[in-house]
């Protein structure tokens, strides 16, 4: 009997402890939600006087986790003054201590990127726009290993354990996510080597062409001119041909080739005269490099000749393109010039068969 009531006792603490912890965490959060606010109007007067948009920008971040954490540090202030039952307390603790952590890491992930952006853009930075993608997910991988760190410290698990551990689990996983792993490092070099960026027009080797969108640790990702999105693994772009069609990224001009054919009748130099006039009357046209017009060769039925031009956007290629096809097409046929074309006369021969 004495152990069954001994038991019972037990059994009313640990109700009596979860009761009381529940009403703890309600008080903790009616608090934080009274005072939080007040204190965050009073953070964003301060903010509000500086010049600095950053600390603007760094207040819409913290402010949700700010009131969580707020409640989180009440809870734990209460617990450990009003919670009698020390194992309870003990474990309650940490659960709320790890939440506090984590909640932190994706606002510090976010700000840890909003200070690189921010400081690339400075003269003395070494973080160009090119690596920042790089710099942005090498910090978020930063902050996530110190989260999960301080978590183990919290529970008492030793490290020297799961890195011996993941030693061996890591050369399993290495086979196993061989294609993962390519892509992941593929991603890092591409990132620091920068033979693209997003907003370039890329073709692929298999003919894809498109405007780069995302570059990742993973994929990349291109949206071509028909509003198709298509993702190539970062190992695949890696082992691959890839046409920057945007330039380098001091000189963004690209030089567009028009192929254009006369008649043996008419004169090359009416026809250069005329193609160098639409060249000038084009405002994507740059005027340096000046436009050129070469006779590239005679062929069997007409003298072709090319018009040479260059773009200061390369995303307007096609656009200019189709524009000089239809100026040169009228303002050959307002000159007379003929653009020859392949003519087949086709004769028919009469058979005349005997009747028998």
């Amino acid at each position: 009997m004495d152990y069954i009531k001994l038991m019972e006792y037990i059994s009313q603490v640990l109700q009596n402890s979860y009761l009381l912890t529940l009403t703890l965490f309600v008080i903790s959060v009616f608090l934080a939600a009274v005072f939080g606010p007040v204190l965050l109007w009073l953070a964003e007067k301060l903010s509000s006087n500086t010049k600095n948009e950053v600390d603007d920008k760094i207040f819409k971040i913290i402010k949700k986790p700010v009131l969580w954490s707020i409640g989180l540090l009440l809870f734990m202030l209460l617990i450990q003054v009003y919670l009698p039952d020390q194992i309870i307390k003990k474990y309650v603790f940490k659960i709320a201590l790890s939440v506090l952590i984590l909640s932190w890491v994706h606002p510090l992930s976010r700000i840890s990127a909003l200070f690189l952006r921010a400081f690339s853009l400075t003269k003395r930075s070494f973080i160009k726009q090119t690596t920042l993608p790089l710099f942005i997910n090498l910090s978020t991988i930063l902050i996530w290993s110190l989260a999960v760190y301080f978590a183990f410290l919290i529970w008492g698990i030793s490290l020297t354990a799961w890195l011996a551990s993941a030693g061996i689990v890591g050369i399993a996983v290495g086979f196993a996510a061989k294609d993962t792993l390519a892509n992941l490092i593929s991603g890092i070099f591409i990132l620091a080597d920068a033979p693209y960026k997003v907003g370039d027009i890329i073709v692929l080797d298999s003919g894809e062409k498109g405007e780069v969108i995302h570059v990742g640790l993973r994929s990349t990702r291109i949206k071509t001119f028909d509003g198709v999105e298509i993702t190539i693994p970062n190992a695949n772009m890696g082992n691959s041909k890839i046409v920057n069609e945007t330039g380098t990224h001091i000189n963004k001009k690209v030089r567009l080739r028009i192929p254009v054919s006369i008649s043996y009748n008419d004169s090359p130099e009416e026809a250069e005269k005329i193609l160098l006039d639409i060249a000038d009357s084009f405002d994507d046209v740059c005027k340096d490099p000046k436009a050129q017009v070469r006779f590239i060769a005679f062929g069997p039925s007409s003298l072709d000749m090319e018009l040479r031009v260059w773009l200061e956007e390369p995303a307007h290629k096609g656009k200019a393109l189709d524009k000089f096809n239809r100026e040169i097409l009228k303002r050959f046929r307002e000159a007379d010039i003929e653009i020859p074309y392949n003519k087949m006369d086709i004769y028919i021969k009469e058979h005349n068969s005997k009747d028998d």
